[in-house]
C-alpha cells in the first residue's frame, strides 16, 4: 500500500510520522517542476493537471503493465484508462508494416488483474480531458523486424522521427496551453529494465535498442534538434529518472545527459561503442562520401557567412549540398539514358554491342562505342556538374563516382514517401573521392555565388527557421511615404472625431463623475447621498474606451512592418441574441498592399452587461498589478496587457565586493572584528541598499580600530538612535561611525556621503595585513546577476536587452559612466568605484553602481571574452546563447516580438503615470533598480494594484493584434493582416473575472458590479500562486476592499470593494489612505453588509461573509418590507442597479406615451431624449439554477401629461422595493414579523418552525421552461398562448413528425379512411408541462424564413416576429438609432432568423426551429425550505404550523408568533446582531402603535 503526503496541503508547522519500521517514506518530485537534463535519485509523480497522454515505451505488454505497477513513477489517481491501438498500417523508414491485435479479451483479463486501469482499446485516442496511458509496445514490436533489416546509420536518424509520427497520428492534438504545467502533455517513457543494455554483444543485438539508437543519434549529431522531435521524455528506473526533450540537447549539454544516461541503464556506451569491431563502427559512422563532400561544402561557404547567424549557415550549407547532388544525379542519369541509346543504335546497324563493363581497368576493347569513336581521353574532368556525357561518357569509375555522390541524398529529418526494397551500398573508394576534392570546391562555389535558385530557396526556408530581420525595403521613420501616411491617418474619423483629436484624450486625467442624490433621498445618512463609483464603467466608456480601442490599431504604424489605417467603419450589428458593433479597420503596408481587419466589440447595457449568445454577461472588477511590482525580496513583477514578465536576482555568489569581504572572514578567522550573524529578517522592514543586506545574511558588526558598523537595522533603532545626527536626510540611513563622524549610506546608490560603497569603508579601515590578505583574494567567477522569464524561459537580463537594442545603446540608456578600451590588456587595481569586462579586442570599463554589476554580470554567461566588443550590437554575440537556450533559434524571434509588443499604449500612459520609463529596454532597467535592496510590498499590499474592468475588452484587442502581426511577419509578410471576427468576444467569455450574470435579486447585482479579484486577463489565474499572505487582507487596503471575502477555497482570492473606494480617476488609481479617520461608513463595508445593518460590527466575520453569499440566493416574495433600521444604503442602493430593477430619472421631463397593449410607458426628458419603460412580465434567467424569473417593474406615472423631477424613480420592482412619496423609494430586505428566541422539539441545530400566514407571505413565483424543437417540416396541431393555465401533464403543443405534407397526402389517399385516422393518430406528438402554473411568455426562434416552413409552423413563427416588429415600430418613433438599444430599451424578441457559421440555434443543432415555453409557478414556502432571520442566521423550515394553531404572546395575543428559533444557534454561530436588531424593530413598533393611538384619542 503506498500512502502519499502532499507537503503543499500541510499547514504550517512540525509534523512527526509514525509508521511501521519496515515501511520507507522518500521525498517525491513533480514531474512539471522536475529539471531537464538532470538525473535525479526520486521517484517523480506524473503531471497531475487533464489532458495528458503518457507514452509507455517498453517492448512487450507484459512490460507495459510492469511499468505501472512499478514504483518507478508515481501515478495519480486522475489516470483511469490504458490505451492501445487495435489497428494500425502505414509505412515506417520507408517500408510497410501492419498492426492488428487479435487478443483482446486476453488483454482485458491481465489489466483488470493487474492493474486498477480501465482498458480503452481504439483505432485512435480520441480527444478529451481524461489523463490517459498509451501502450506503445505493439507499435515496437511491429517495426522490429523493419529496424533489424536496416542498417544503423538510418535508424539513428530516422528511427525516432518515424516513431513519433506514428504515435502523433494515433493522439489528438493538445487543448489549449494557458492552464499551467500540469495540463495537456504529452510525455514519452522509456523502460530502462525492459531495454537493459547487453554488455559484450555484436552491434546487431543492440540496434534494434531504442535507447542505444538515441545515444548513437546524440553522439554523431551533438544537436538532437536536427531529429525534428519536439516531445518531452524520461527514462524510469527504481528510485531514478532522467527527464529531457530531445529538442533541447545541444552539445553543451551533451556530457551531462550522457553521464546520466549511463548511470540509469547501468551502462558505459561509450566503452562498448569504442569495443566494436572495425567493419561495425564503420556501419555506424557517416559514409566516406557523405563526409567528405559535406566538409567540401562548408569549407567553401565558410569565406562567405563569417557575419551570419550559424542557422543560416546550416540552411544554406544543406540547400548548397543538396543542388550540387542533384546537378550530379542529372549528369548520372543522362549518361544512363546515352547508353542505353547507344546500345540499341549499334544493335540496329548491326554492330556488336560494347561489352558489359566489371572493372575499373577494362581495356580498349571493352570500351563505349562513342569513346572509341570520338578518341577522347577521361583521365580528367575539371568539373563535375559541367561533364557533357553526350560528348565524354562517363567511363566505370566516373559512373560509380557519379552514383556516389548523386543517389539518394536525404538532408536530416526530409522524408519522401518512398517505398524501399533494398538498400544501396557505398561502393566508391574514399581515396579515389579525395581525387576530385579540387573539381567538386569549383562547383559548389559556383553553385554558391550564381545559382539563383539557391538564393530563394536559402530565404524562403530561413524564414520559418531563424529570427526574421527588420524589413529591408523601407526606413519607415524616415521616408517622406511615411510621414505622409501617418499624417493622413490622422485625420481618420472615428465616431465623429478624428484619431488624432481620440489619441489626444488625456488618460491620466479622468476624473470619476460624482453626483449627489440629496434631493430625492430622505435617510438622514449624508454619506449615503453622494454617488461616485457607479459611475466608475460609465466614465471609462464615455471617456476612454474608444481611445484605447483606436490605439491598439494606431500601434501598428510605429512597427518594424508598419500598417497604416485609412479607414475605420464601426456599425452596430446588433441582433436578437448579441448586443456589439463590428470595427472594420482598413489598413495599407509599406508595400501599398491593402489589409482589413473586422472585429466584434461588445456593447454595453446600462454601461455593465453584454448581451452574448443570447446570455447576459458581467465584468467583475479586476485588481490589476501596476507594471512593475517587486512583491518578494528578489523578484520584481512586469506586467502589461501583452504579458508578464519575471524579472529575479540569481544568488549563485553575491556582488564581487561582498564576496571578497566573506572570503576574507573566513581567511582571518576574526570573530572580533568581524561579528557574524544574519540580521535580513529583521532588515525586510527597512528600505536598504543591496550591499547593506547582502552583507546583513552573514555579518552583524565590523569593528575596527577606526571603524564600527552595524548591520541590524533593529539593534541600530534599539540602541544607537541617540546617536543618529539630526542632519541625516530622508533618503539615507545610518549604519556606524567612522573615527568621529557618522556614516550614513543613500538608500538609491547605496554610497556614502564622499562616494564610497561599504566595503570600500570596510577596506579603508583593514589592518595593513588584513589587506594585503584582502587585495590577493579574487572576486568569483560568476557574480550575482538579474534574469528574466520571456516566452518560457529565464535569461540574464543583459541579453534580453542585447537583442532588443544591442550592447551599446543598453549601457547609454543604463546612464552610467562607461568606455571601451580596445588596447587595454590588463584590468586595472585599486578602482573600487569601477568595474571591468574583458573581451576578446579590449576591456569595458563600467561605473560601479549596483545596478549596473547586477545587469552587467550577466554578460558572462555569453562568454565575452571569446568575442569583439561590436559583436554585442549584432545577433554575431547572442545567437549561440539564444540557441543553447530555446534550443533553436526562434528565440530571437520570440524576444523581438516581446520587444515590439511588450510595452501595449494603456501600459505606455500608466507608466506615464506613474513616473517610469516608456520603453520596453527602460522599464526592464528601472526593474533592476528595484532588485538593488531587499525591501519590498506585501503580495496583498493595494499599493500595487490598481481597478479595471471594460479596460480588459482593448486588451484582449491588442494581444490578438500582437499574435496576428507575428504570424504576419513569421511568414515573411505572406499572412494577411487580419483577426478571426469573434476573436475578442471569444477570449473575452472565458476569463475568469467575466461571468453569466443571473438577474435573480438586487443584492447579486451590488455584489456583481464591486467583486474584485487579481484574477482575469493577464492576473494571477493560478491557484499556486494564492498563499496565506496574497490572501491576507492588508492595512493598505482600507478604502477600498472590505473586510469580508468568501469563506470557502476562494477566500482572500475573490473579495469585495467597499461602497464607495477611494478610486481618483477612471484608470482605477486610488489615493492611499492617510487618516483612516476620515473614512466614512461608505468607505469601510461592502454594499451586501451594509444592507443588513448591524451585522458587519457585530457577527462574526466568517458568518457575515457566509450570509453575503447567501444573500445572493434570494427570492422575490409577496410581501416584503423596509427594514425599520436603516442606515440608509436601502434607499441609495436604488442608484446602484440596472434598470433590471429599479429607473430613475435621468433628467427633469414627462410622460409622452402610454400603450398598455403592448406595454410600454414612454416619458421624454427635458433635453428630447426618450425612455421607454416595459411595464410587462420579462422573463430573465438565473445562471445559478434551473429555474428563471419574471420581473415586471411597476410604472410610478401611468398618464400621459405627468411629469417628474430628476432621480426620481420611474419605475420599480414591486417585490423588492417599497415606495412612497412619504419615504422614497427603499429595498425591501423581506417580511417583518414577530419572532420568538425558545428552544422546541423542532428547532434543534438549523431547524425553525414558521406559520402558515407567513408561509404565504414568503410565496414565490418561479419560472419554468419547456423546449419545443421542430424540423421545418412539422406541423403545429395546437399550442397554448400567453395567460392560458396549465397543470403537470398538459399538452403545450401538440404536433405531427410527418414528412412533406403532399407526400403524406398521397400516401393517407391510398389507405381506408379507419387506417389514415389511425396513422395519424400515431404520428402526433406532444410537448407536455412538468409544472403547473400560468404561460407568461412564448420566445420562437428559427434558422430559416417563415415561408420556407410549414404553413402551421411558419404561422408560429411569423405570429413572434410580428410581436417583436410592432414592439420594434412603436419604439422607432421615439429612437430612430440603428441596433436593438431603442430608447433605452433593449429589444430581444426575434424579428428575423438567426443566422450563424454554426448553422444552431442557442447551440442546438440539427432543427429549424426552437420555442421556448415560460411557466410561472407560485411556490409557498414549505418544509425543507431555508430562511434566513435577518443576516447570517439561516434556518430550514422544519414544519409548517396551519392555520389556527399559531402560538401567541400574553402581552399581545391578538397577534401570532410566525417564525420560531433556537437562542442556542445565535450563540453557535456567533451572530448577536439579530438580538439588539429585533428589540430595536421591537421598541419601533410599539412606538409606533403608541403614537398612532395618542393620535387618535388624544
Amino acid at each position: 500500500m503506498t500512502d502519499e503526503i502532499l507537503f503543499e496541503n500541510l499547514e504550517y508547522g512540525a509534523y512527526y510520522l509514525d509508521y511501521p519500521t519496515d515501511a520507507l517514506y522518500s521525498e517525491n518530485v513533480k514531474f512539471a517542476t522536475a529539471e531537464f537534463n538532470k538525473l535525479h535519485v526520486r521517484r517523480v509523480r506524473l503531471p497531475d493537471g487533464k489532458g495528458n497522454v503518457i507514452y509507455l515505451m517498453s517492448d512487450t505488454f507484459d512490460h507495459t503493465l510492469t511499468m505501472l505497477n512499478s514504483d518507478n513513477f508515481i501515478i495519480p489517481p486522475s489516470y483511469k484508462r490504458l490505451f492501445y491501438p487495435l489497428l494500425s498500417m502505414g509505412t515506417f523508414m520507408g517500408r510497410r508494416y501492419k498492426l492488428n491485435i487479435g487478443n483482446k479479451a486476453e488483454r482485458s483479463k491481465l489489466i483488470k488483474s493487474r492493474t486498477k486501469l480501465r482498458e480503452y482499446p481504439s483505432r485512435v485516442l480520441q480527444k478529451g480531458l481524461e489523463n490517459v496511458f498509451f501502450g506503445c509496445c505493439d507499435i515496437y514490436t511491429t517495426v522490429t523486424p523493419i529496424i533489424q533489416k536496416m542498417r544503423s546509420k538510418k535508424l539513428w536518424e530516422e528511427f525516432y522521427p518515424e516513431f513519433m509520427k506514428i504515435l502523433n497520428e494515433l493522439t489528438p492534438e493538445p487543448a489549449e496551453e494557458g492552464k499551467d504545467r500540469e495540463w495537456n502533455n504529452r510525455l514519452l517513457i522509456f523502460d530502462a529494465d525492459a531495454f537493459g543494455f547487453r554488455n559484450g554483444t555484436s552491434l546487431k543485438e543492440n540496434q534494434t535498442n531504442p535507447l542505444y539508437l538515441l545515444y548513437l543519434a546524440y553522439l554523431r549529431t551533438r544537436n538532437l534538434e536536427k531529429l525534428g522531435i519536439d516531445c518531452e521524455m524520461m527514462i524510469c528506473s527504481k528510485n531514478m529518472f532522467l527527464k529531457f526533450n530531445p529538442a533541447k540537447l545541444d552539445e553543451k549539454t551533451w556530457t551531462n545527459f550522457k553521464r546520466a544516461l549511463f548511470r540509469i541503464i547501468n551502462a558505459n556506451l561509450d566503452d562498448y561503442t569504442s569495443k566494436l569491431s572495425d567493419e561495425e563502427k564503420q556501419i555506424i559512422d557517416e559514409t566516406s562520401k557523405d563526409r567528405i563532400v559535406s566538409n567540401i561544402v562548408k569549407d567553401t561557404i565558410d569565406p562567405y557567412t563569417k557575419m551570419v547567424s550559424p542557422s543560416t549557415k546550416a540552411v544554406l550549407s544543406d540547400t548548397v549540398e543538396r543542388k550540387f547532388r542533384q546537378k550530379v544525379k542529372e549528369i548520372s542519369d543522362l549518361d544512363s539514358v546515352i547508353k542505353d541509346t547507344q546500345k540499341k543504335v549499334a544493335e540496329g546497324i548491326g554492330v556488336e554491342p560494347p561489352k558489359p563493363e566489371v572493372a575499373p581497368g577494362i581495356t580498349k576493347d571493352h570500351e563505349d562505342l562513342f569513346v572509341q569513336s570520338l578518341g577522347q581521353s577521361q583521365d580528367k574532368i575539371p568539373s563535375l556538374i559541367h561533364t557533357n556525357p553526350a560528348k565524354t561518357p562517363l567511363d566505370y569509375r566516373r559512373q560509380t563516382l557519379f552514383n556516389a555522390i548523386g543517389s539518394q541524398y536525404q538532408p536530416l529529418g526530409v522524408r519522401t514517401g518512398k517505398i524501399i526494397d533494398d538498400e544501396e551500398e557505398d561502393d566508391y573508394p574514399p581515396e579515389d573521392m579525395e581525387d576530385v576534392e579540387d573539381e567538386i570546391q569549383r562547383d559548389v562555389s559556383e553553385i554558391l555565388t550564381s545559382d539563383e535558385e539557391v538564393a530563394s530557396e536559402v530565404l524562403d526556408e530561413i524564414q520559418d527557421r531563424v529570427a526574421p530581420l527588420n524589413n529591408p525595403k523601407t526606413s519607415p521613420v524616415n521616408s517622406a511615404r511615411d510621414k505622409k501616411l501617418r499624417e493622413e491617418q490622422k485625420q481618420v474619423v472615428v465616431k465623429s472625431e478624428t484619431i488624432e483629436q481620440v489619441l489626444a484624450r488625456d488618460g491620466s486625467n479622468v476624473p470619476i463623475k460624482s453626483e449627489n442624490k440629496g434631493a430625492v433621498m430622505h435617510t438622514s445618512n449624508k454619506n449615503m447621498q453622494n454617488m461616485t463609483f457607479v459611475n466608475f464603467d460609465k466614465t471609462y466608456i464615455d471617456e476612454l474606451y474608444v481611445k484605447d480601442l483606436v490605439s491598439c490599431f494606431d500601434m501598428l504604424k510605429d512597427k518594424d512592418s508598419p500598417f497604416y489605417i485609412t479607414g475605420i467603419d464601426i456599425k452596430d450589428t446588433s441582433n436578437s441574441m448579441n448586443l456589439q458593433e463590428t470595427w472594420t479597420v482598413h489598413l495599407v503596408d509599406e508595400n501599398k498592399k491593402r489589409h482589413t481587419i473586422k472585429v466584434d466589440i461588445p456593447k454595453f447595457q446600462n454601461d455593465r452587461f453584454m448581451l452574448i449568445n443570447g446570455t447576459k454577461w458581467i465584468i467583475l472588477k479586476q485588481n490589476f498589478y501596476n507594471p512593475l511590482v517587486k512583491d518578494t525580496p528578489d523578484t520584481v513583477i512586469l506586467t502589461t496587457n501583452f504579458n508578464k514578465v519575471t524579472i529575479r536576482r540569481k544568488a549563485t555568489k553575491s556582488l564581487t565586493s561582498i564576496e571578497r569581504i566573506f572570503s576574507l572572514i573566513k581567511k582571518t578567522g576574526d570573530a572580533k572584528m568581524f561579528v557574524t550573524g544574519d540580521s535580513t529578517r529583521g532588515n525586510l522592514k527597512y528600505i536598504s541598499s543591496l550591499e547593506y543586506d547582502e552583507l546583513a545574511r552573514r555579518l552583524f558588526k565590523f569593528s575596527s580600530d577606526t571603524c564600527e558598523l552595524y548591520f541590524s537595522r533593529d539593534y541600530i533603532r534599539d540602541n544607537l538612535s541617540d546617536k543618529i545626527p539630526t542632519t541625516i536626510k530622508g533618503d539615507e540611513f545610518y549604519i556606524g561611525t567612522e573615527g568621529n563622524h557618522p556614516v550614513f549610506i543613500n538608500e538609491d546608490t547605496g554610497l556614502d556621503r564622499t562616494g564610497r560603497t561599504i566595503v570600500d569603508i570596510i577596506e579603508e579601515n583593514l589592518p595593513d595585513n588584513y589587506k594585503t590578505i584582502f587585495n590577493s583574494i579574487k572576486g568569483p567567477a560568476q557574480s550575482m546577476y538579474v534574469e528574466g522569464k520571456l516566452a518560457g524561459e529565464f535569461i540574464p537580463i543583459i541579453a534580453t536587452l542585447i537583442v532588443w537594442v544591442g550592447l551599446s545603446k543598453t549601457l547609454d540608456t543604463m546612464n552610467i559612466y562607461w568606455k571601451f578600451d580596445p588596447d587595454a590588456k590588463k584590468v586595472p587595481t585599486g578602482t573600487s568605484n569601477r568595474k571591468y569586462i574583458r573581451f576578446a579586442d579590449g576591456l569595458l570599463e563600467y561605473e560601479a553602481k549596483t545596478f549596473a554589476e547586477l545587469i552587467l554580470n550577466g554578460l558572462m554567461k555569453l562568454h565575452p571574452e571569446r568575442m569583439q566588443f561590436k559583436d554585442f550590437d549584432s545577433e554575431i554575440g547572442y545567437s549561440e546563447f539564444i540557441y543553447s537556450q530555446w534550443g533553436s533559434y526562434k528565440g530571437i524571434t520570440e524576444l523581438k516580438n516581446f520587444y515590439e509588443f511588450i510595452l501595449d499604449p494603456i501600459t505606455k500612459d500608466v507608466c506615464r503615470d506613474l513616473s517610469l520609463p516608456t520603453t520596453p529596454e527602460g522599464l526592464l532597467i528601472n526593474a533592476v533598480k528595484l532588485l538593488c535592496d531587499n525591501s519590498f510590498v506585501s503580495k496583498a499590499s493595494d499599493k500595487s494594484y490598481r481597478v479595471r474592468s471594460i479596460e480588459m475588452i482593448p486588451a484582449i484587442l491588442y494581444s490578438c493584434i500582437a499574435n496576428q502581426y507575428k504570424s504576419y511577419v513569421n511568414s515573411g509578410r505572406r499572412l494577411p493582416m487580419t483577426l478571426n471576427q469573434r476573436c475578442v468576444i471569444s477570449r473575452l467569455i472565458a476569463e475568469k473575472t467575466v461571468e453569466a450574470y443571473s438577474t435573480l435579486n438586487p443584492v447579486i447585482e451590488v455584489s456583481k458590479t464591486h467583486t474584485i479579484s487579481t484574477k482575469g486577463y493577464r492576473g494571477s489565474n493560478s491557484e499556486h500562486s494564492y498563499d496565506e499572505v496574497k490572501r491576507s487582507y492588508d492595512p493598505s487596503s482600507v478604502g477600498k476592499i472590505a473586510i469580508s471575502t468568501s469563506a470557502d477555497a476562494n477566500v482572500g482570492i475573490n473579495k469585495n470593494l467597499v461602497i464607495e473606494p477611494t478610486l481618483s480617476n477612471a484608470r482605477g488609481y486610488r489615493d492611499q489612505v492617510e487618516d483612516t479617520s476620515q473614512l466614512k461608513d461608505v468607505n469601510i463595508f461592502s454594499p451586501v453588509e451594509m444592507l443588513t445593518p448591524g451585522t458587519a460590527r457585530n457577527d462574526d466575520p466568517i458568518r457575515t461573509a457566509i450570509a453575503g453569499k447567501q444573500s445572493q440566493h434570494i427570492v422575490p416574495v409577496a410581501d416584503a418590507a423596509p427594514a425599520l433600521v436603516s442606515n440608509g444604503y436601502d434607499e441609495a442602493v436604488q442608484f446602484h442597479l440596472s434598470d433590471d430593477f429599479v429607473i430613475n430619472a435621468e433628467e427633469d421631463g414627462k410622460v409622452v406615451d402610454v400603450n398598455e397593449e403592448i406595454g410600454f410607458v414612454v416619458v421624454q426628458y427635458k433635453s428630447g431624449k426618450t425612455r421607454a419603460i416595459n411595464t410587462k412580465p420579462e422573463v430573465v434567467k438565473n445562471s445559478g439554477g434551473g429555474f428563471f424569473m419574471s420581473n415586471q417593474l411597476r410604472p410610478t406615472h401611468t398618464k400621459v401629461g405627468e411629469t417628474f423631477k430628476k432621480d426620481e424613480p420611474l419605475a420599480y420592482h414591486p417585490n423588492y422595493f417599497r415606495y412612497s412619496k412619504l419615504n422614497g423609494l427603499r429595498f425591501s430586505i423581506g417580511p417583518l414579523a414577530k419572532m420568538a428566541l425558545m428552544s422546541s422539539y423542532n428547532t434543534y441545530e438549523d431547524a425553525g418552525i414558521c406559520t402558515q400566514k407567513l408561509a404565504e407571505r414568503m410565496r414565490t413565483a418561479i419560472v419554468y421552461k419547456e423546449d419545443g424543437k421542430f424540423k421545418k417540416n412539422n406541423n403545429i396541431l395546437s399550442m397554448v398562448k400567453i395567460g392560458d393555465h396549465v397543470n403537470i401533464g398538459d399538452p403545450l403543443i401538440r404536433f405531427d413528425v410527418s414528412v412533406e405534407e403532399n407526400e403524406l397526402a398521397k400516401y393517407l389517399s391510398k389507405l381506408s379512411e379507419e387506417n389514415a385516422n389511425l396513422l395519424e393518430e400515431e404520428t402526433k406528438n406532444e410537448i407536455k408541462a412538468s409544472h403547473a402554473g400560468e404561460v407568461i411568455d412564448i420566445k420562437v426562434y428559427t434558422l430559416l424564413d417563415p415561408s420556407t416552413l410549414s404553413p402551421s409552423l411558419g404561422r408560429v413563427v411569423q405570429q413572434y416576429f410580428d410581436q417583436g416588429n410592432n414592439k420594434k415600430k412603436f419604439l422607432e418613433k421615439y429612437d430612430s438609432s440603428e441596433g436593438i438599444m431603442k430608447a433605452g430599451y433593449m429589444l430581444t424578441d426575434s424579428t428575423e432568423p438567426i443566422q450563424n457559421r454554426y448553422n444552431s440555434i442557442k447551440g442546438i443543432k440539427g432543427i429549424d426551429v426552437l420555442i421556448e415555453i415560460y411557466i410561472e409557478h407560485q411556490d409557498v414556502m414549505k418544509v425543507g425550505d431555508k430562511v434566513a432571520l435577518y443576516g447570517p442566521n439561516k434556518q430550514i423550515i422544519s414544519e409548517v404550523i396551519p392555520e389556527g394553531y399559531e402560538p401567541y404572546s400574553e402581552f399581545r395575543p391578538d397577534e401570532e408568533i410566525s417564525v420560531m428559533t433556537s437562542p442556542g444557534t445565535i450563540a453557535r454561530r456567533m451572530t448577536p446582531s439579530i438580538i439588539p436588531v429585533s428589540a430595536a424593530n421591537k421598541v419601533l413598533i410599539e412606538l409606533k402603535r403608541k403614537i398612532q393611538k395618542e393620535i387618535k384619542f388624544g
